[in-house]
């Protein structure tokens, strides 16, 4: 059971510790011990003492939230995601925890949420984080200045499928140390077009329709945009 651990009747900061109070108020785990239960990018130290607590339970953590905190989002709703970023020391023990590889149930979420520019610049903007491009990259930056890289394909790629009972990836991707700058929306449009009606006979079906004038006036906003990312994923192999 997959859950996204917030109690939508309190405040932003506190939705997920309030949640979790709960969850674990009513022992629902033991209630249900062959259900395993999944807490989705969590932000709090609370949630890393859920998982320990119970061995049913485990958790996905981003790479956006073992770098942001709430100084992050406030008056930037280009980092504003979903649970919020907590303070800096519920950042740094999350980050401690996955890069230590502390536990066999915390395991990477991507949660690449893509977000139009005019969304994210709105007067109360909209949660969502177009990660999937930096993911990677980000994680390799924290678990190679934490000197943890021989943890990382265990986060990323084992843990995970193991926890849901699931075949274990094959494969390789391979990151190298090359920099590599994350354009801004104002300097390159990235188009998602999807044409969902049938092709006309006389058309030709490797046709690709031009984007819509609409979406190329509003891109979507990619996380980290306008930095430079020591690490690149190699896709040419």
């Amino acid at each position: 059971l997959s859950i996204h651990a917030e109690h939508p009747m309190f405040p932003l900061l506190r939705r997920e510790q309030e949640f979790l109070k709960r969850f674990t108020e009513i022992n629902l785990p033991l209630q249900f011990p062959r259900l395993r239960f999944v807490l989705e990018s969590i932000s709090t130290i609370n949630a890393l003492d859920v998982v320990e607590r119970y061995e049913n339970v485990g958790a996905s953590v981003t790479a956006h939230h073992l770098m942001l905190t709430t100084d992050d989002v406030i008056g930037n709703h280009a980092n504003l995601c979903m649970p919020v970023p907590k303070s800096d020391r519920h950042r740094k023990r999350l980050l401690e925890a996955v890069v230590q590889g502390e536990s066999s149930r915390i395991f990477f979420a991507s949660d690449s949420d893509p977000r139009l520019q005019s969304e994210k610049n709105r007067a109360i903007g909209i949660p969502g984080l177009y990660t999937a491009p930096e993911a990677l990259p980000l994680l390799t930056r924290a678990f190679v200045n934490n000197a943890r890289v021989a943890n990382m394909g265990d986060f990323v790629s084992i843990i995970g499928p193991r926890f849901y009972q699931l075949p274990e990836p094959s494969g390789i991707i391979e990151i190298i140390a090359q920099g590599h700058f994350v354009l801004d929306p104002t300097d390159e449009i990235i188009p998602i077009v999807v044409d969902v009606s049938p092709p006309k006979a006389d058309e030709d079906a490797e046709t690709i329709p031009p984007p819509p004038p609409d979406l190329v006036a509003d891109p979507i906003v990619p996380f980290c945009s306008g930095q430079v990312i020591e690490w690149t994923v190699r896709y040419d192999r």
